[in-house]
């Protein structure tokens, strides 16, 4: 009876080990957030999206998390000062950004779906 029992045990046990190395794969691999931007107010540096069916406030130079090292960055304008103090160029515009572990992966519009 005993054997048995530890027979059933080993069973579960790999049978969750599988099942959460497949999670994992999913939610690493495979799955992307559902994100589409609705309006962005660059003079306010705020912008409108949607997360899933979810309406959010993103602000400039935020970067809000989705989970799963996905996240969303609304980028601030930067310009390159050279030692004289006058602008030479701008390395960032205002971009919405879909990242992955902080690396962006594609750049929202408004109304654009990632």
């Amino acid at each position: 009876m005993e054997q048995q029992q530890l027979e059933k045990v080993k069973v579960a046990i790999y049978l969750t080990a599988l099942l959460s190395g497949g999670v994992y794969a999913y939610f690493n691999y495979f799955w992307k957030p559902n994100v589409s931007v609705t309006s962005v107010d660059y003079t306010k540096g705020q912008a409108q999206i949607t997360i899933n069916g979810i309406e959010q406030t993103l602000y400039s130079g935020s970067t809000l998390s989705l989970g799963h090292g996905w996240g969303i960055k609304f980028s601030p304008h930067q310009n390159m000062i050279s030692r004289s103090g006058k602008s030479k160029a701008k390395i960032q515009p205002y971009r919405v950004e879909l990242v992955k572990d902080h690396l962006a992966m594609s750049y929202l519009d408004v109304e654009k779906t990632a």
